[in-house]
């Protein structure tokens, strides 16, 4: 299980959508993310938040090779964002669990804390080491297969619980079950997405996971495009 709730919650957003809700709404980008708390995916700052830069690698293989400037020095913290996309090497698809023990290793050997986001997605990789078995759900085999649990040695775990927002009842056992499977005092974030769901309805999947038994330090709060930028800022005001 995960630490003490008394640590203030955490608010992550990619550069690009963080942007949006601060054109829409400075007095949201302000309350939320003027913070080293809260974090921006990417590799710089938005300008007038005080939110801690996330650089985002997709693929070990582009981690081991950024160069000397990813170092703790430079970026105290990195996201492994790895998927079942063009984007992250099939190799390390297919031994999702090596790839995700390499990166928090090289993480900490380069002083960097390590957020590790495998998308559940994962399972469905080609050849992998453990497959999806049909006709579980993503989240079923997600679980089974143990995603999270690969993720112990990060210094946070992210559950990509977006594509569950619409469904309060079914988001909230997700981030019941995958919070089971972290290590003892690993922090815990879970993510919300603005796509096909209102304002409300993204507060609604929140407080259900909220008051799952899940402790959950952090939210990432993805919107996929521009037009939906005024969902997550309703969803903003209503915390």
């Amino acid at each position: 299980m995960t630490t003490s709730a008394s640590t203030p919650m955490s608010w992550v957003m990619p550069y690009g959508q963080l942007a949006w809700v601060q054109q829409l709404s400075p007095q949201v980008a302000r309350k939320f993310f003027n913070t080293p708390n809260s974090f921006v995916v990417g590799g710089s700052a938005i300008p007038g938040l005080n939110a801690t830069v996330l650089p985002l690698f997709t693929s070990l293989h582009d981690y081991h090779n950024a160069g000397s400037s990813m170092t703790g020095a430079n970026f105290p913290w990195v996201c492994f964002d790895i998927e079942n996309w063009a984007k992250s090497v099939e190799i390390e698809k297919r031994h999702v669990k090596l790839a995700l023990y390499a990166f928090a290793d090289l993480a900490h050997a380069r002083g960097q804390k390590l957020v590790a986001a495998p998308s559940r997605d994962i399972i469905y990789a080609k050849a992998a080491d453990v497959p999806w078995q049909w006709p579980e759900t993503i989240d079923a085999g997600y679980l089974r297969i143990g995603i999270p649990l690969a993720c112990n040695d990060a210094d946070v775990f992210l559950c990509q619980s977006q594509g569950d927002t619409p469904n309060p009842a079914t988001f909230a056992s997700l981030i019941q079950q995958a919070d089971q499977q972290t290590a003892p005092n690993q922090t815990f974030w879970a993510e919300l997405s603005t796509n096909n769901v209102t304002g409300a309805q993204m507060k609604a999947a929140y407080d259900a996971a909220m008051t799952s038994g899940a402790i959950i330090q952090g939210w990432w709060v993805a919107i996929p495009a521009q037009s939906q930028a005024q969902v997550a800022v309703d969803f903003f005001n209503m915390l």
